[in-house]
């Protein structure tokens, strides 16, 4: 397979890899990254971070958006349609770049049969936004993004807290910048 260069592209072949074969994140980003410019790594590597860091959310969006599960032929789609409800609904990517850049994507993966359907979850998920986000807060999973076990494991050990440590673990780390005084 000749190497990818949209970046949409890429994050939904390394999303799939984490989501369908439990492959490392930070195995897998160097490796598809690695013909990509500088600006496009970083692009590549905060839609996938925050992809996984929202996949309970994003999940279940595509659920709930979608009239019936996609075909399994048709898996690299649904990645691609939890990429572009990531960006819509917990980055800062202009929208209509989103989805434009979503659906185009959906050609280098060769699943073009599938960009009307992205075309018109993406646009629904658009006009549709703050309810579809509200109608998540009615389940813990896809409101505090972590799995059911954990959630259950907090509710029982910190009761009185395990709301904002459940918020709290999903929050993007700062950014910490250290000077090694030993290099010239």
């Amino acid at each position: 397979m000749k190497p990818l260069h949209n970046v949409r592209s890429i994050a939904a072949v390394i999303l799939l890899g984490v989501i369908d074969e439990k492959k490392s994140l930070n195995t897998l980003l160097p490796y598809h990254s690695r013909d990509l410019l500088p600006e496009d790594k970083a692009q590549l590597q905060s839609i996938c971070f925050g992809a996984c860091r929202h996949f309970f959310s994003i999940n279940a969006l595509s659920k709930m958006l979608l009239d019936k599960p996609l075909p399994e032929k048709a898996r690299l789609t649904q990645s691609l349609l939890w990429i572009g409800l990531y960006q819509l609904a917990h980055s800062h990517m202009p929208e209509h770049a989103a989805i434009h850049q979503t659906v185009a994507a959906c050609d280098n993966l060769k699943q073009t049969p599938f960009k009307k359907l992205i075309n018109a979850i993406l646009r629904r998920f658009q006009r549709e936004k703050d309810q579809l986000l509200n109608d998540l807060k009615s389940s813990d999973v896809p409101h505090y993004e972590h799995p059911k076990w954990l959630l259950k494991k907090l509710k029982k050990d910190w009761p009185e807290h395990w709301q904002s440590i459940a918020l709290n673990a999903n929050q993007q780390a700062p950014m910490t910048l250290r000077v090694n005084t030993h290099k010239h």
